[in-house]
């Protein structure tokens, strides 16, 4: 009698397994995450000119506040970028450090912001820019109170890991 692991058919169906899957992990794991980053690129298109954080939204809003602020461009592109920054700016500063009622100030001089461009059909006013240049300001507080908790923060990691 031969034994069940060396039977012709128990070694066919060995051989049929280890061809027919042996590769499955790697040719599906592959195609199916493909799919999955173009599923994913289609539903969640990165633009270029979002911000990393806080602080390289805070310098982006305020260079291209600038920019337009001084006629320095005309480009559409440009003020539509100026104009993304606000709109992402609470979820941005959300993802940060701030506290409620940092945020909370940002998100109010974010609406008004957006308020204004929506009545002025997305224009970039003398009224408009006031706004922009208090949001602006309100960045930079925001960035250096978030730099204050980071050293703190470290600050007391350091005294900890001393006392060790």
């Amino acid at each position: 009698m031969i034994p069940p692991s060396s039977s012709p058919l128990f070694i066919a169906v060995q051989v049929f397994l280890v061809c027919c899957l042996g590769g499955l992990p790697q040719g599906c794991s592959s195609h199916f995450e493909s799919e999955q980053k173009t599923l994913f690129d289609e539903e969640h298109h990165v633009p270029e000119h979002w911000p990393d954080g806080l602080d390289q939204l805070a310098k982006d809003f305020r260079r291209r506040l600038d920019e337009v602020r001084m006629n320095l461009t005309q480009e559409p592109d440009a003020r539509k970028e100026l104009s993304d920054l606000v709109t992402w700016t609470d979820e941005i500063a959300a993802d940060s450090d701030l506290d409620e009622n940092r945020w909370n100030q940002l998100h109010a001089t974010t609406q008004r912001l957006q308020q204004q461009l929506a009545r002025e059909g997305g224009e970039w006013s003398e009224t408009s820019l006031r706004l922009g240049e208090k949001l602006a300001t309100e960045l930079d507080g925001a960035v250096e109170y978030v730099r204050g908790l980071q050293l703190a923060r470290e600050q007391e990691n350091h005294e900890r890991e001393g006392a060790h």
